[in-house]
């Protein structure tokens, strides 16, 4: 998993146009909702509302 959130982000830079620290973390970012997303840990519905959603009280809060 790591590796492959790795190869994507490195293949996302050149394709952003990245040139900041900032955009090479928008990137990794990216990565690893798409991994989450092709794993089915989470689904991007049509109103941008992620899911499984958690209730903002959880007990590590």
């Amino acid at each position: 998993m790591f590796d492959w959130i790795n190869e994507l982000t490195k293949a996302l830079i050149p394709v952003s146009a990245v040139h900041t620290q900032r955009q090479v973390e928008t990137a990794r970012r990216r990565a690893v909702e798409t991994w989450l997303q092709r794993n089915g840990v989470i689904t991007i519905t049509q109103n941008k509302r992620v899911l499984p959603s958690f209730p903002e009280k959880t007990p590590h809060n």
